[in-house]
């Protein structure tokens, strides 16, 4: 069945681009500055409609995050919704690496753009009276815009088949990383052009030519999937960021009711996540970061050579500096002890006849289902790393046969983490194991 245009895409385009072409007749020569500061504001909405469907659709794709920074990536594959309340929608604790990532690049975005509207945009258009008007309708717009596309998706395909339109691709990322540059550029030529009518001319040609190229993509944008021709389909496959991470399998669980269940300690989960954090990763799947390390070092020999300084000297932009650094790793310690909290803190093992099963109460979820004769060898590890701080807790690590690692994650998922008497469960584990390898032995 051939299905229509969508118009509410084209509507959406032109929400925006109206605004864009009222900049002309207030600004003129200034407004090809005035529709940078649009798109802008366009794109920001653009980010935070991908952030919504990332976090309560699971529209979300693995993003392999600069380990120097908290990248929540233990989260990545983790099964199951979190419930805030019955009037919001649940949200996919996986999509947070993503999320933050996405939302790292606007912070950057706004940081530098606003850097370049400060010093390089003429005074004239700050000055202007009707510089708060057009920003508002262009908040609106962009308002509208997102919304209309929002319910385009969800009314054509339904929430859960509206597929890829969460995912911020690599090149609107680019573009808006690289928008300060643009900005500054924009400035700088729309300073140079005069104020003769010929100058005007100029920039008002070159403000048509953007808006016409933008409602062109739109409409384009607004056919059916299925009139595109596979190149173009290829090469939008190409220029789009890694594909949605799928759902994790549901994992079988054995019939009937656990033997037994044990939790990790939880003073040992939060303790695993400063740890996370002062060792730059590593701490259960063992992914440390040589450039993470590098850079807590330089800010260790920041904060106190010239903190002693500063405190020497009564510098008082020294002080400043050093207090925010300050305040930034305790906030970053925080984050690492929230991330593991939320992929470990509520985790229950429960112990099968035939599995071991690790169990999320939080998102009510099994995350990882390991059958005993898929076990070869099964150890008890300790120190900073598998008994965080030393706390009065081990991790029980099952090595598996081959094709049988749980999840991804094979160290993490694979293991019993941060619990009390690991030697008992390691051993009442081996033994079920045995009891498992005699009996399809004898079969």
């Amino acid at each position: 069945m051939r299905m229509g245009r969508r118009w509410r895409v084209v509507l959406a385009t032109l929400c925006v681009e109206a605004v864009a072409v009222a900049t002309v007749s207030v600004y003129g020569a200034l407004s090809l500055v005035a529709v940078a500061v649009v798109y802008w504001i366009d794109l920001a909405f653009v980010i935070a409609r991908t952030v919504v469907r990332q976090l309560v659709e699971g529209e979300t794709a693995v993003v392999d995050l600069p380990k120097a920074v908290p990248p929540f990536r233990l989260l990545q594959y983790k099964r199951g919704t979190l419930d805030i309340s019955a009037s919001l929608p649940p949200i996919y604790l996986r999509s947070l690496p993503t999320v933050l990532f996405t939302l790292s690049i606007l912070a950057a975005s706004a940081l530098s753009t606003g850097v370049v509207l400060v010093v390089s945009i003429p005074e004239r258009f700050w000055i202007d009276p009707m510089t708060p008007l057009v920003l508002a309708g262009a908040v609106v717009a962009a308002a509208t815009k997102s919304w209309l596309i929002y319910t385009d998706h969800i009314d054509r395909n339904g929430v859960e088949n509206a597929r890829e339109t969460g995912i911020l691709a690599r090149k609107r990322q680019l573009v808006v990383l690289m928008y300060a540059p643009i900005l500054y550029i924009v400035a700088d030529f729309t300073t140079s052009v005069s104020a003769e009518p010929e100058g005007v001319n100029t920039v008002v040609f070159a403000v048509a030519v953007l808006i016409l190229l933008r409602i062109g993509y739109g409409i384009r944008a607004s056919r059916p999937s299925s009139d595109r021709s596979d190149t173009l389909g290829r090469v939008a496959s190409l220029l789009s960021d890694e594909r949605p991470a799928a759902t994790p399998a549901l994992p079988s669980i054995p019939d009937g009711q656990p033997r037994e269940t044990i939790e990790p300690v939880a003073r040992s989960v939060a303790a695993a996540g400063f740890l996370n954090a002062f060792t730059t990763g590593g701490v259960v799947d063992g992914r440390f970061s040589d450039p993470g390390l590098s850079l807590r070092v330089m800010g260790f020999l920041f904060v106190f050579v010239p903190g002693t300084l500063a405190a020497a000297n009564g510098s008082r932009t020294f002080q400043v500096v050093i207090v925010g650094m300050i305040v930034s790793a305790i906030v970053f310690w925080l984050l690492s002890i929230v991330h593991m909290e939320l992929a470990f803190g509520k985790t229950e093992y429960r112990f099968y006849d035939s599995a071991v099963v690790a169990y999320d109460r939080r998102l009510e979820e099994p995350q990882w289902s390991v059958p005993y004769d898929d076990i070869k060898t099964v150890s008890v590890e300790r120190g900073p790393f598998d008994s965080p701080l030393w706390l009065d807790s081990g991790t029980v690590a099952m090595a598996l046969t081959d094709g049988t690692v749980p999840m991804l994650d094979e160290k993490g998922r694979a293991s019993i983490l941060f619990v009390s008497d690991p030697e008992i469960i390691g051993e009442r584990i081996s033994t079920n194991r045995r009891d498992a390898h005699r009996h399809i032995r004898f079969q």
